[in-house]
């Protein structure tokens, strides 16, 4: 499996057509973040292509799944698009820090991208909270297929800082 780093949307936020805030849905008159996330493919990858899209903070944070959005656009016919984060440190976890093992397929599992565009929230209930040393690597994943040069990966995380 592949990771590739290259061109300068790598880890790239603040592109793309999202909002800037949304309301918390736990807490009236409070807003949660929003983290833009865009990943415009620059060359020939090969099959089974694992893309690093965005680093949220260090720290106890809540993501919200059901307010959150992975959009990409028509792939090769066979491709799957899945969405998760890597591997991470938790400071709660005795003995401390323990390691929590990537979930590359977390938010969405294998969306078939292949026969159309895809608009969709992440998968799982609101809030999912994340206790990281070094913060959360959200990573996408293009299986089956290759990702062709210009295929697009987008969306936003909604989260907030826990309390």
């Amino acid at each position: 499996m592949a990771v590739t780093r290259q061109g300068p949307t790598y880890l790239l936020q603040g592109q793309g057509t999202c909002p800037t805030r949304l309301p918390d849905p736990n807490r009236p008159g409070e807003y949660l973040r929003v983290s833009p996330f865009f990943y415009d493919q620059e060359e020939v990858a090969e099959t089974d292509l694992t893309v690093e899209i965005l680093k949220l903070p260090a720290g106890k944070i809540e993501i919200y799944p059901t307010l959150s959005r992975l959009k990409a656009f028509d792939m090769v016919a066979t491709a799957d698009l899945s969405l998760g984060h890597a591997a991470y440190l938790d400071p709660d976890l005795s003995p401390s820090p323990q390691t929590v093992a990537a979930n590359l397929t977390k938010w969405a599992s294998a969306l078939d991208v292949g026969t159309g565009p895809i608009d969709a929230a992440f998968v799982g209930s609101d809030p999912q909270v994340f206790n990281s040393l070094d913060g959360i690597l959200v990573k996408a994943l293009v299986a089956v297929a290759n990702i062709d040069l210009d295929d697009e990966i987008d969306g936003w995380v909604a989260w907030r800082f826990a309390s």
